[in-house]
């Protein structure tokens, strides 16, 4: 696999500028894709790239349905891991929205293994979050790498009460398109 260095040492920046200034960022991975012009534009799409990866619908890019599709996108949760080992101002959050297109439970948690795996290895273990719901959700057999649960737009503001027993953070981290 062959990487671009200047994507690498701009995320390095970045994540450089944000510790300076004392700001935790959370880096989301994934993004579902919400109509189909925007899986056409993606890296990922068969056409966007020389690896001939990603010849499917949208719906099952996340889905564990592509074996090299998968294989490609744990490659690159492994060098993001990998390359942002150092910084303790960030946590991982695995996919935005992934209630929308397509995004299985499974596939949430392959990711969230591939960063345990690799942290296992490194001296620095970052938080795992996961993107519950827009609203309101219980959420039921968390995945045990995951530590943070995020909702969008809490309304009715139950979300914290409806998962007091998970042993993590219950946070809201949308709230701009009130």
């Amino acid at each position: 696999r062959q990487w671009n260095p200047a994507y690498f040492q701009r995320l390095n920046d970045l994540m450089n500028a944000a510790r300076a200034q004392g700001i935790v960022v959370e880096l989301t991975l994934f993004c579902p894709f919400y109509n189909d012009a925007l899986w056409l534009a993606n890296p990922m799409h068969a056409n966007n790239n020389v690896n001939g990866i990603g010849n499917c619908p949208r719906e099952e890019v996340y889905a564990l349905q592509h074996a090299d599709l998968t294989d490609m996108q744990l490659a690159f949760v492994s060098k993001v891991v990998q390359e942002l080992q150092g910084f303790d101002n960030l946590y991982f959050e695995i996919c935005n929205e992934p209630y929308f297109g397509g995004v299985t439970m499974e596939w949430q948690h392959r990711v969230a293994d591939t960063i345990r795996a690799v942290e296992r290895e490194l001296p620095h273990q970052h938080l795992i979050s996961r993107n519950v719901a827009n609203g309101r959700a219980r959420v039921e057999k968390p995945h045990p790498g995951i530590s943070i649960f995020n909702f969008h737009y809490c309304v009715p503001p139950d979300a914290v009460a409806l998962n007091a027993h998970l042993q993590g953070v219950i946070g809201e981290n949308e709230t701009g398109f009130r």
